[in-house]
This record gives C-alpha cells, structure tokens and sequence, in this order.
C-alpha cells in the first residue's frame, strides 16, 4: 500500500487542485490511501478535501503546526512508503511512482525518493537501479532535503527523527534538511526519467504560513 500525506491548511481552491491531479495523474500497481493533516482550517475546507477524495482516508484535523501533524501522521502511517505533498503542489503529467515505490522497500540504504524540484546548486551524483538512472543528492549543501513532493520510506523516521516543531512550514523545511544532513546515514536520491519537465507545478504564490 501507498499512503498519500496531504498537509493542508485553508487554501481549498489549491488543495482540490492538488487532490484533483493526483487522481488523474499518479500511477500506482498497488492499493492507495489517503491522509489528510490539515492544520486546523474550517470545516468547510475540510468536507471539501475529504469528498473530493472520495475513496480510504484518514483525518487528522487540529491546530498543531506544520511539523506536529507531520508527526503524528508518519507515526501513524499503516504503510512503509508514503508520498508527501502540500496543497500548493500540482501533478502536470503522468507519473508511475510504483518502481520508486519498489525501490525504497528493496534498498535499506535510501530514505528519500524526491520528486518536485531539484535546486541547482546541489551536488549529485549518478546511481543506477534496477535498469533506471538516478542522482544521488550530497548532504553537503542546503536543500538536499525538500518538503517539495516526495516518497519517504518509515526508515527514513528511525534515522532521522522527528520534524521539529513550532515553526512555520518554511522554517521547518530549513531545520529538517539541516537535520538530516547532520545525521547522514540514509540516501536522497531523484530519479533521471523526470528529466526536464517540472511534474509537479507550484500553484500559489503565497508564503509559508
């Protein structure tokens, strides 16, 4: 099973956009379930996420912050591999994540499949699975971790630990990745088949709350 992490909070137009898009473009050889962590938003804004849905989800729905209601839905995920992605992030194209999804439950070496963009001011470096190419991202400079959408397996949890929490979603992107590149161990890779197209489009322009 996949389970899909939707963090939303107030912004329903984009949510069902993003909700919308998944459906349409996501492929998946396997069962899928939804997670909604919505940070405490009005009632309207949540029937509106959950019956766009329409299929197996749960709810948490709770004025938290941004990385307790991250936590709280890691640790209570029923599946390995979960596809993380905020309610700003549109799927443009296609995208088969079951190899990726494949990959992370095969490799105990690698943590974090990303999927959204890729900053160019990283270091990577070429790996190879399974007949497919990929870039291996270096924890030697910010950003080798994104809240940008993604595919994180459960042992990325026991390696790293938990988001840090009472900041703002930005902020918490910051000190995650900051968090990570610390402690090391696991491996963040970008598959090359994503080549130049951007799949997931950032649909609002508005700043982290």
């Amino acid at each position: 099973m996949l389970q899909i992490i939707l963090l939303t909070y107030k912004r329903t137009g984009y949510a069902l956009r993003t909700i919308k898009a998944i459906k349409e473009n996501l492929i998946y050889d396997g069962k899928i379930a939804w997670h909604v962590a919505d940070d405490g938003s009005d009632s309207n804004h949540v029937h509106s996420i959950i019956n766009e849905i329409g299929e197996d989800y749960t709810l948490i729905s709770a004025r938290k912050g941004y990385g307790a209601l991250a936590n709280e839905a890691w640790m209570n995920s029923k599946s390995n591999v979960t596809l993380w992605i905020e309610d700003d992030w549109e799927l443009r194209h296609k995208l088969d994540v079951t190899p990726y999804v494949k990959m992370l439950n095969n490799r105990d070496d690698i943590g974090v499949v990303r999927l959204g963009h890729m900053p160019i001011n990283l270091d990577l470096e070429s790996m190879g699975h399974d007949g497919r190419m990929y870039l291996d991202v270096k924890f030697n400079r910010q950003y080798a971790f994104s809240g940008n959408p993604h595919l994180k397996h459960k042992r990325a949890w026991s390696k790293w630990g938990p988001y840090p929490v009472g900041l703002n979603p930005g902020n918490t992107e910051i000190s995650y990745d900051g968090q990570i590149r610390r402690i090391g161990g696991l491996k963040i890779v970008w598959p090359l088949a994503i080549g130049d197209r951007f799949l997931f489009a950032h649909i609002g322009e508005e700043k982290s709350y």
